[in-house]
Order: structure tokens, then C-alpha cells, then sequence
């Protein structure tokens, strides 16, 4: 199963909007959805955020083995170990656990 997500950052706002999709290997889906949430400072925080959520949807849906994909560059580099990113680095260490 493959899960893809994306974020969108309000900057006026300290909230932004997720969305996910979770996909078999022929492409035909099988959950998705959406959501709202707080305290948001940056796109980056607002993108890990997105992907807690899409991880924790999967999870409460009982898939085990999901690969998750996104777009998020900074994202992508912080939890690969390549960059820092002190405002994503506590939520990074949620998706650890």
C-alpha cells in the first residue's frame, strides 16, 4: 500500500489543511481523507503534521506495511538525517516511535 499527502500552509492564519490518499499497487484506493490543524508556524511543520495524520489514519484502518509518499523537500532531508529543521525535529520524533 502506498499513502501519498500533501499540506496546505495558511500564513495568515496558525492552521493549515492535509490531505491523503492511500493506494493499492494497482493505483485503486481504498481510504482517504482530510483535515484541519492547529498550530501551524511554516509549511514544513504543516507537511510533517499532514503526514502524522495520514500515518495515524492508515494505522486506525488496520494497514501495517504503508509506504508514504509526499512532496515536501525539507521535510524529505530532515528525516533522512541530510538537513535540521529545529520547528519539524519534535514531530520527526513522533513518526520515529
Amino acid at each position: 500500500m502506498k499513502c501519498n499527502f500533501d499540506a496546505g500552509f495558511h500564513i495568515n492564519h496558525s492552521l493549515s489543511t492535509g490531505g491523503w490518499i492511500i493506494r493499492d499497487h494497482q493505483g485503486s484506493a481504498h481510504a482517504w481523507g482530510s483535515s484541519i490543524v492547529d498550530h501551524v508556524n511554516t509549511p514544513s511543520e504543516a507537511e510533517t503534521k499532514a503526514l502524522l495524520v495520514a500515518m495515524q489514519q492508515g494505522w486506525t484502518k488496520g494497514y501495517k506495511m504503508i509506504q508514504f509518499e509526499g512532496d515536501c523537500e525539507v521535510l524529505i532531508n530532515t528525516n533522512n538525517g541530510k538537513t535540521s529543521r529545529s520547528e519539524i525535529a519534535s514531530l520527526l520524533q513522533d513518526i520515529d516511535y
